[in-house]
């Protein structure tokens, strides 16, 4: 068999930019199933997840032999994350504190951003008003007991960011953000953000300024700090799955393409973590975004081959391996399954396995290592 040439970033970093690296790399998104992997209750891993959850993803990282990058901030994605760190204008209730031990982490969505909240989020910025205003509509915070929880956030990331260095692996990216389209949906309501977009667009496009223009300078001031220039952006809904290309070229892609362009200019590459089937939204992409400025991580509901044929060579496609198939498959089938996206979307380079989305909590151990090995021994 080949042997490895390139180090795990460099393998990562080729593929971003299109190009083939020594063989094909694999980041699964992984979390909670780090828990799983090694016996423990997702309560257990929810309620210590900066000290015992933390070590079982390592641990777990540590007994498959690793892989290429690590997804996410290096630690799991509890209350303090999804609220303090990703500011998710939505109340989280966690396994084993607010549901059974052996429960998925939830996100409840409601109205929490009202419509007068636009000028505000307008006036403010995004973060600054989450951080005065909509973090105590959502959780049981105070602002004394905020701040501390703030600096806890930032201790953990950063020990799990030396932690994971020591291993030789680096963090996915550098930055990470919501697409300001998603986010007001997020704390809208998915109802009540649809009927402002027909009835009073103006009042999201001038929030949606704010917030592009924020995300921007946010994207590049941390890319300053880092030799890794990779950042991200989450959106579950804006797929034309929710809206028509209309609503979407408007209100999501006349301001992304501001922040991948302005990224862009300074060497930054931005991760797209895309939830629901984008398929007809992508030749927008393709027209509107520069090539190799993007990566597109695919959740399977898009079809990967269908993406690669529709994107080219125009940019890295991250994806896709369903959460089905690594939960009730067989190690087969997702060898099979893995190997099948290696030939049809990464023949040409510019591919990087990866679970659909979060890998489930219930992945069968020989599965998540089926495809941790597809990539392992898939050289070019």
């Amino acid at each position: 068999m080949p042997k490895e040439t390139m180090t795990r970033w460099e393998r990562v970093w080729a593929a971003a930019n299109g190009e083939k690296s020594d063989r094909v790399p694999v980041i699964p998104v992984y979390g909670p199933y780090g828990a799983t992997f090694q016996g423990m209750s997702q309560g257990d891993y929810y309620r210590d997840i900066d000290n015992a959850g933390l070590e079982a993803m390592l641990k777990t990282f540590d007994d498959v032999g690793g892989w290429d990058a690590i997804w996410g901030s290096g630690v799991g994605f509890d209350r303090k994350y999804w609220n303090l760190a990703a500011r998710y204008p939505m109340e989280v209730k966690e396994p084993g504190t607010d549901t059974p031990d052996d429960y998925v982490i939830q996100l409840h969505e409601r109205e929490v951003l009202f419509y007068d909240d636009y000028d505000r989020i307008a006036e403010l910025g995004y973060r600054k008003f989450f951080d005065d205003e909509v973090i105590f509509r959502i959780s049981n915070y105070t602002p004394e007991s905020l701040h501390e929880a703030k600096k806890q956030v930032v201790k953990t990331i950063m020990k799990a960011k030396t932690l994971w260095e020591q291993r030789d692996v680096n963090l996915y990216y550098t930055f990470g953000d919501i697409v300001p389209f998603f986010t007001l949906s997020l704390g809208r309501s998915l109802i009540r953000f649809t009927e402002d977009l027909y009835y009073k667009p103006e009042k999201i496009h001038n929030a949606l300024r704010r917030m592009t223009d924020d995300i921007i300078e946010q994207g590049l001031k941390a890319a300053k700090h880092s030799d890794r220039k990779i950042n991200f952006l989450v959106c579950e809904r804006g797929s034309a799955y929710h809206y028509p290309l209309d609503i979407f070229e408007k209100f999501w892609m006349n301001y992304v393409k501001e922040i991948i362009e302005a990224w862009f200019a300074e060497g930054i590459i931005t991760n797209f973590h895309l939830d629901t089937d984008w398929t007809k939204n992508l030749p927008s992409f393709k027209k509107n975004l520069p090539k190799h400025s993007f990566i597109l991580e695919l959740d399977s509901t898009t079809d990967l081959i269908n993406a690669r044929e529709i994107m080219g060579d125009h940019c890295c496609i991250k994806g896709d391996v369903p959460a089905s198939l690594l939960s009730l498959g067989t190690a087969e089938d997702v060898d099979e399954y893995c190997r099948k996206m290696i030939r049809e979307v990464g023949r040409d380079g510019a591919y990087i396995l990866a679970s659909g989305c979060e890998t489930p909590i219930d992945t069968k151990r020989e599965n998540f290592l089926a495809m941790l090995n597809a990539a392992k021994t898939s050289f070019y």
